[in-house]
């Protein structure tokens, strides 16, 4: 059995609700990557616009989501168009 070090983790999962902006995510990852270098940050996000596929890769080793939608503007209206 391999024990993981909670103060150095080897993976770093990130959940969230949806995001509008990948710039969101820019100060946090950025700290994790500074004092956690070897550490893997996966981002799982249900949906984003399709325009911030890009840069929010750019925010982590794996990026999670389930939709991609290219007139995205908000959390909200989502859910709303799609009766969640």
């Amino acid at each position: 059995m391999k024990l993981v070090d909670p103060i150095n983790p080897q993976n770093l999962i990130i959940v969230d609700n949806g995001s509008t902006l990948a710039i969101e995510y820019d100060e946090f990852t950025d700290e994790i990557r500074k004092k956690h270098p070897t550490t893997k940050i996966i981002i799982a996000v249900p949906i984003i616009p399709e325009s911030e596929i890009n840069i929010l890769s750019k925010n982590c080793d794996t990026l999670l989501y389930l939709h991609a939608d290219p007139f995205f503007f908000s959390l909200e209206q989502f859910y709303q168009e799609h009766n969640f």
